[in-house]
This record gives structure tokens, sequence and C-alpha cells, in this order.
């Protein structure tokens, strides 16, 4: 008992530090957690907004994905839009040169695919031209 008395008259004057330290670090703990929560849901929430502002041609380029059930679809690579909606997180295009023909393989995001299957309406009906652009 002696060795208890003597830590405690050693850490009394510091026992607000300490208790202060404990207290922050346990409140840290939770908050970075909530903070990259809401910030993955905030940025969730703006790429569905932006699927709610397609453009017409964009809507011709996401329609063969979802309603033909495609992953990959072949867009040729100097088309504006196809890059517009790869910068924005709903295609993804390797890397890599296009082919003899001047085709890109574009991916879609598995993000973009699920939330369209749920808004077919948001999406180009198959075959439709909305834009005049022919392929």
């Amino acid at each position: 008992m002696l060795i208890f008395s003597e830590v405690h008259q050693v850490l009394q004057p510091y026992q607000f530090f300490i208790f202060g330290s404990l207290l922050v670090s346990a409140c840290y703990l939770p908050t970075g957690f909530i903070i990259r929560r809401v910030g993955e849901l905030s940025s969730s929430h703006k790429r569905q907004q932006r699927l709610y502002r397609l453009t017409p041609r964009e809507k011709e380029i996401l329609g063969p994905y979802v309603h033909n059930n495609w992953r990959i679809r072949r867009i040729r690579y100097d088309d504006p839009v196809a890059k517009v909606l790869a910068d924005d997180g709903m295609l993804y295009a390797p890397d890599v040169p296009p082919d003899n023909n001047g085709y890109v393989a574009y991916s879609i995001q598995d993000w973009t695919l699920s939330f369209l299957r749920e808004h077919t309406d948001l999406v180009a009906p198959p075959g439709a031209l909305l834009s005049g652009y022919e392929r």
C-alpha cells in the first residue's frame, strides 16, 4: 500500500492532464470514423445527383451498359463525352492505346451500374439516339 500512496502523490499534480489526455483520446477515435463516414456519404450523394443530370449523349453511352448487361464497351478514343464520364468516375478507361479502328474499352463502375439498374429511366432506351450523334 505504501507504493500506491507514493505513486498517488507523484501523479496528483498531473491528474487533470492525465484525465484530459484520456478523454481526448477516447473522443478522437470515434470522431475520425464519423468524419470519414460523413464524407463518404456526401460524395456518394454527389455522384448519384450527377446521374440525374445526364445529357442526352451521356444517356446514349450509358444505356447499353444497363439494358444489355454489358460491363465493357468499346467507344472511340476521341469521344469527349466518354472522357467526361470517365473523369466523373462513372466509367473507367484503362491506360492502353486505342485499337486499329480508334476504339478504347470503357468499363462501367460498379456503383454506377447498380444505381442505373435501379433507375433505368435515367438512361436512353435501347437503340435510341437522343442527341442525333451518329456512332
